[in-house]
C-alpha cells in the first residue's frame, strides 16, 4: 500500500445525518486530485451511529475519548498525523485542489 500523503481529518459527534455525505466528498477528492489520501473521522463519543456511518462510508475511524474539537488536533500530533485539511462534519464545507503553484 503507497504512503498516505495527504489526511483529512475531521472531529465528529453525533452527525449521523451528514458524515456519510462528508467522507464521500473528501473521498471524492482525493481520486479526483490523484492525491494518496486518507479520511480520518475523529469519533468523540457518539451515541449514533456516526462512526459506524463513517467507517462504511470508507473512513478511518479513531475514538476520541477526551471531548472537543482541539483535543481531535493533539490526537492527531500524538500518533505523527499531520492533517492538512481539518473540517467539520456538519457538512458546511467545500473540497477544492489547491493550484498546482502551491
Amino acid at each position: 500500500m503507497a504512503e498516505v500523503e495527504l489526511t483529512i481529518l475531521m472531529p465528529c459527534l453525533n452527525e449521523e445525518q451528514t458524515v456519510v455525505q462528508c467522507v464521500k466528498l473528501a473521498r471524492q477528492f482525493l481520486e479526483e486530485s490523484g492525491v494518496c489520501g486518507e479520511v480520518l473521522i475523529a469519533d468523540n463519543g457518539s451515541s449514533d451511529n456516526s462512526a459506524v456511518l463513517a467507517e462504511n462510508a470508507g473512513a478511518r475511524v479513531i475514538r476520541v475519548t477526551e471531548c472537543g474539537i482541539y483535543c481531535t488536533y493533539y490526537l492527531a500530533a500524538e500518533n505523527n498525523i499531520l492533517p492538512r485539511f481539518f473540517l467539520r462534519t456538519e457538512g458546511a464545507f467545500y473540497i477544492k485542489a489547491a493550484p498546482k503553484s502551491c
